[in-house]
C-alpha cells in the first residue's frame, strides 16, 4: 500500500522517468520500446542491481567481490554519462563490454579480498549495520540518475518522495534476499519492474 501511495504522489508531482540511453540503443538495434524495457531493463537491471546492492549482504569473499565489482561499472557507467557517450549504441555489444569489465574488476578486487579476508570478515561484522543501511541508501540515491535533468528543478518534497519510494523497496529486496536468498529478491525486483512498467508499454 505504502508503495502504492507512493506511485500515485509521483503521478500528481509529475515526475517522469527519462530513456536517456534507451533512446539511442533501441533505435540502432530497431526494438521496440516494450521488448528494450522487458529484455534490458526489467531483467538485466534488477540482476544487475541485485548483484551490486543486495549479494554482500551476506558475508563471503565472492559475494564482496561480485558487489563491487558491479558498483564500480556503475559507477563508471554514471562518469561516462556526464563525461563522453559511454554506450555504442548497440545492446549486445554493451554488455559484451560489460561483462569484460566485469571479469576483471572481479578478478583484481577478489585477489586483494582474499589476501585480506581476515580483516574484512572483521570489519563487515563489525560494521553490519552501517554496510546494511548505506546500502539501501545508495540504492535509492544512484535511482535519481534515471530521471530526465530537467525534473531535478523540482521541488524538495517531490525529491523526498522519490528516495522514499526506493529507499522502501531498498530494505523490501534486502528484507526479501537476506531470508530467502539472491534468487528470490532478483525474482521480485523483476516483477516489481514488470508490475510498475506496465504503464510504459
Amino acid at each position: 500500500m505504502f508503495a502504492l501511495f507512493i506511485s500515485f504522489l509521483k503521478h500528481v508531482t509529475g515526475i517522469k522517468t527519462g530513456l536517456g540511453m534507451t533512446d539511442r540503443i533501441v533505435k540502432n538495434d530497431q526494438l521496440s520500446i516494450p521488448e528494450y524495457y522487458f529484455y534490458f531493463g526489467i531483467i538485466y537491471g534488477a540482476v544487475f542491481e541485485e548483484l551490486c546492492f543486495r549479494l554482500s549482504l551476506r558475508f563471503n569473499t565472492k559475494y564482496i567481490s561480485v558487489s563491487l565489482a558491479f558498483f564500480c561499472l556503475l559507477m563508471i557507467k554514471i562518469a561516462g554519462r556526464f563525461v563522453t557517450r559511454f554506450n555504442t549504441g548497440y545492446l549486445l555489444i554493451d554488455l559484451a563490454i560489460d561483462a569484460v569489465i566485469l571479469l576483471f574488476l572481479y578478478r583484481v578486487i577478489f585477489w586483494f579480498a582474499k589476501d585480506h579476508e581476515n580483516q574484512i570478515s572483521i570489519g563487515y561484522a563489525k560494521h553490519y549495520n552501517v554496510i546494511f543501511y548505506s546500502s539501501v541508501l545508495m540504492f535509492a540515491f544512484l535511482h535519481l540518475f534515471n530521471y530526465d535533468v530537467e525534473s531535478y528543478n523540482m521541488a524538495l518534497p517531490s525529491i523526498l518522495i522519490l528516495i522514499c519510494y526506493y529507499v522502501f523497496y531498498g530494505l523490501t529486496f534486502s528484507y526479501i534476499r537476506l531470508r530467502n536468498g539472491i534468487t528470490w529478491s532478483i525474482a521480485f525486483h523483476i516483477l516489481v519492474s514488470v508490475l510498475t512498467s506496465i504503464r510504459k508499454f
